[in-house]
């Protein structure tokens, strides 16, 4: 085990468990087993390509997003100008659609007419709660904090070891890249 997760294992955090998602888990651990006697320095290489390909697919994927919206605008521009709802042309049947979108322009309002109204659709953001536990357990940022400065925090506060109510935390080792010239 890493210095890092030791770190972390030793202020009492678990480990979180494996995330299991059916066939695709299934072939992660298939892929692990055929490459698992492999030279470390062949899996670097193959992890290196992996990563500019995925590179290449995200480029390629903006491009044709950016692409098909222009389609779109072209399109309804043309259903605009002939008065249509809809079109058939070349096997395909484009129709117009409405979305409604929201912007939030006082949100201390907004909030209060939830709570009172509907209170079930109170959620937290899971990245925000995220980042607020990781600062409270970070083993790093306690260290540096003197015993009197420990004893003053609150819950949540950077350093303080202390989780909010409700939150459980653990860890989960993931493996970070950096490209370094050879």
């Amino acid at each position: 085990m890493a210095k890092k997760a030791k770190q972390w294992k030793s202020i009492g955090l678990p480990p979180a468990p494996e995330k299991e998602h059916g066939e695709w888990f299934e072939r992660v651990l298939q892929l692990k087993d055929e490459r698992q006697a492999a030279p470390l320095l062949k899996l670097a290489d193959e992890y290196n390509e992996i990563m500019e390909e995925l590179d290449i697919i995200d480029v390629r994927r903006s491009e044709l997003t950016a692409t098909r919206e222009a389609l779109d605008r072209i399109i309804m521009g043309h259903m605009d100008t002939a008065g249509l709802d809809q079109i058939k042309i070349a096997g395909q049947t484009f129709s117009e659609r409405v979305d409604v979108e929201a912007q939030v322009e006082d949100r201390s309002t907004l909030v209060g007419w939830v709570l009172q109204t509907q209170p079930e659709l109170v959620t937290v953001n899971a990245g925000h709660i995220k980042s607020i536990v990781k600062e409270a357990m970070d083993p790093e940022v306690a260290a540096a904090l003197t015993v009197a400065q420990r004893q003053s925090l609150k819950v949540g506060d950077p350093g303080s070891g202390k989780l909010p109510p409700g939150v459980k935390a653990s860890y989960r080792r993931t493996l970070g890249r950096t490209l370094s010239k050879r």
